[in-house]
């Protein structure tokens, strides 16, 4: 199975990030995940990632610096019975809303039921995945508002 390349938002509006809100269809457990998703052949990250906001939650949004590098290879992971063959590369970029007003979502992500604004002061509350990314987030985003430079490496590897 070929590698897949991923756009992510890091989408911070008023000290909230957003995320993809979904439950699991067999447990009911909510959790989240951030926006964006897969890359189409022929299409910049970019596009794909504006196109992946205006699906998952009708924003339009601004794209901004690469963030973070984060790798999946579903063999080391949880769901490694199934997703032994799974090789994904994140590219989460920073990005802001170019509107505060949401179109209806017309493509939304396989078990999401909405979006919703987390917290970024307490995201490691909530189960966003992968949840090792919530620490760095945090991180990124104190950093960020006051000034300084980006304390952690971009590529972080395969995170879970």
């Amino acid at each position: 199975m070929p590698i897949r390349n991923s756009a992510k938002a890091i989408l911070v509006h008023e000290g909230n990030l957003l995320a993809i809100k979904k439950q699991d269809k067999v447990t009911g457990n909510i959790y989240y995940t951030f926006p964006g998703g897969g890359q189409d052949p022929g299409e910049d990250l970019h596009s794909a990632l504006r196109r992946e906001l205006l699906e998952e939650a009708g924003l339009s949004i601004e794209v901004g610096e690469l963030v973070f590098v984060r790798e999946y290879i579903g063999k080391n992971h949880a769901r490694s019975e199934v997703e032994a063959d799974v090789h994904r590369m994140n590219f989460m970029f920073a990005c802001s809303l170019q509107s505060t007003v949401a179109i209806p979502y017309h493509n939304p992500d396989i078990n999401q039921i909405g979006t919703e604004w987390l917290s970024i002061e307490n995201l490691t509350s909530f189960r966003l995945f992968p949840l090792a990314l919530r620490g760095p987030i945090m991180q990124w985003y104190r950093d960020k508002t006051q000034g300084l430079p980006q304390a952690l490496p971009v590529y972080l590897g395969d995170l879970y």
